[in-house]
C-alpha cells in the first residue's frame, strides 16, 4: 500500500516525514484501510522517483517479505525479468484490447 510518512518513532533513521513509501501491513493487523495506519519502519520501503518503475519496486518488495507474486506484463520479452525480480507467476496481456 503506497503512503506518505506523517511521523517517526525514536531511532529511526532512514525515513521522514513527507517521505512517499510502500508499506507492505501483515495480515494480522487491522487499520490497513484507515486514513492514518501505524506500522514498523521494517514493514516500510521508499517509492521509486519514477512511477514507472514502482511495479519492478512491488514486486521486489513483497517477494522479500515472502508474498507469493503474481504480475502482469504487456510483453513476453519482460517474463524472464520480471521473475527474476522475483514473481512466482507472469501473466501476459493486452492493456489495448487488440
Amino acid at each position: 500500500m503506497p503512503g506518505i510518512v506523517h511521523w517517526v518513532g525514536d531511532g529511526v533513521a532512514d525515513l521522514v516525514p513527507g517521505q512517499e513509501v510502500y508499506a507492505l501491513i501483515a495480515s494480522d493487523r487491522d487499520g490497513a484501510a484507515a486514513e492514518y495506519v501505524a506500522v514498523r519502519a521494517t514493514d516500510l520501503a521508499p517509492q521509486p522517483a519514477s512511477v514507472g518503475h514502482a511495479g519492478a519496486y512491488v514486486v521486489q518488495l513483497a517477494h522479500q517479505f515472502g508474498a507469493r507474486v503474481t504480475a502482469t506484463t504487456t510483453s513476453r520479452d519482460l517474463t524472464d525479468y520480471v521473475e527474476a525480480l522475483g514473481a512466482d507467476e507472469v501473466l501476459i496481456g493486452d492493456l489495448h484490447g487488440s
